[in-house]
């Protein structure tokens, strides 16, 4: 008892529903029935022993062995050995009938009274007043019908399209901000790469610029001596290449490399 009363006292909190349901068994055997279960088992053994199946029949159900053998259904006699006789008479038949209706066509005069307005009486009909009935009935079967049913929750499918609004307005706000820190920034700001290159220049000494400086000029003189610069630019060809190019584009160009030319001469 003891403890049953900790499985309940445990049961309780995960289920007060099945705590409290009753502690009758759920299935129980009939009266009688551990009385006569070696009378059964007697039975079973002698069905098994049983010669013929009467026999096992008889030992397993008196009732079932106690009805009649004779089957419910039945055929008169000689009926197959007449049926092919009948079945090629009643083919004659329907030829004489079908050979009659194509020599005398049947029509509305030659019909009963009772049979000739069958052919344009409807089959199936309502009873009077049914259309005009209908919406009174059916309004008055909603009303019976007690409760509706809960509508179904409705689930939101726009969380992805929030989402992609979200990340869309991301990008386009980190491409203004790119472009506006591009536009706005100081002319004479030197790009990141450019200091290491100023740096670096500053541990040249003048010498080795100047001896540098002669060698790059002789050798782009050589370079415009041998043919590719054998062709002369005049101040009207520079104002035919740039006659496409506006002036704005012109000062973006000097603004933006500017800083360039500043850390080479610093």
């Amino acid at each position: 008892m003891e403890s049953r009363n900790e499985i309940l006292n445990e049961l309780q909190p995960l289920s007060p529903m099945l705590a409290a349901a009753p502690r009758n068994l759920p299935y129980q055997a009939p009266d009688g029935y551990f009385g006569q279960l070696p009378e059964l088992l007697l039975q079973r053994v002698r069905a098994l022993e049983a010669d013929t199946a009467a026999d096992e029949l008889t030992a397993l159900s008196p009732l079932l062995a106690g009805l009649s053998k004779k089957t419910p259904l039945s055929l008169p006699e000689d009926y197959f050995s007449g049926l092919t006789e009948q079945a090629m008479a009643g083919v004659q038949a329907l030829d004489v009938v079908q050979s009659a209706l194509e020599q005398e066509p049947v029509t509305e005069d030659t019909l009963p009274p009772l049979l000739a307005g069958l052919h344009t009486r409807p089959l199936y009909t309502v009873p009077t007043g049914y259309f005009e009935a209908f919406p009174e009935r059916m309004l008055q079967q909603l009303r019976t019908a007690g409760p509706q049913s809960t509508p179904a929750r409705v689930v939101s499918m726009g969380g992805v399209r929030k989402w992609m609004r979200y990340a869309a307005a991301a990008v386009v706000v980190g491409i203004l901000g790119l472009s506006a820190w591009w536009f706005l920034r100081p002319a004479d700001a030197p790009a990141p790469g450019n200091t290491a290159m100023a740096a670096a220049v500053e541990k040249v000494s003048d010498d080795e610029l100047l001896q540098y400086l002669d060698g790059e000029s002789n050798s782009a003189l050589l370079s415009y001596e041998n043919g590719a610069g054998s062709d002369e630019i005049s101040s009207t060809d520079m104002q035919d290449l740039l006659a496409d190019v506006s002036d704005e584009e012109l000062q973006q160009y000097l603004d933006r490399y500017n800083p360039v030319r500043k850390a080479y001469t610093n």
